[in-house]
């Protein structure tokens, strides 16, 4: 395995990009993410707004455009200090639509969960929502 040395003595492992296997990389959002989706979900999915590979798909709705774009994380922990899983995926989303100039209307909410997941987890009952906290106009 190639590693990467940084400050402190710490590593990091260097992902493989040639591989056949999903790896931490192509969650990134970066060039392997653009490669996973171009070589192995446009040849089966393919229509023009994925096409574009961006941070949000954008489609017409009645005469204007809608930016639409969901987040899902697997992370360990699931709580950790500043947030949760929860309020990690919301904030991606909305860095997603603020990066195609998109102003935030509705949410959705997306889940996936590993097996063994406890469904009382806090997690699953707290609303992640950073609405409640900051303003968006």
């Amino acid at each position: 395995m190639t590693t990467i040395a940084l400050p402190g003595g710490a590593t990091c492992p260097v992902p493989l990009a040639a591989t056949d296997r999903v790896q931490l990389g192509h969650g990134s959002g970066g060039q392997m993410s653009a490669t996973l989706i171009r070589d192995r979900f446009l040849p089966h999915l393919d229509n023009p707004v994925l096409r574009q590979l961006g941070d949000a798909g954008v489609v017409p709705v009645h005469g204007g455009d809608v930016a639409i774009s969901t987040d899902t994380f697997v992370v360990s922990p699931l709580e950790f200090p500043g947030g949760n899983i929860g309020s990690l995926a919301v904030h991606g989303t909305l860095n997603d639509l603020a990066m195609m100039g998109a102003r935030p209307n509705t949410s959705r909410r997306a889940s996936s969960s590993k097996r063994g997941f406890r469904s009382t987890s806090s997690i699953a009952s707290s609303p992640p929502w950073p609405a409640r906290r900051t303003k968006t106009e």
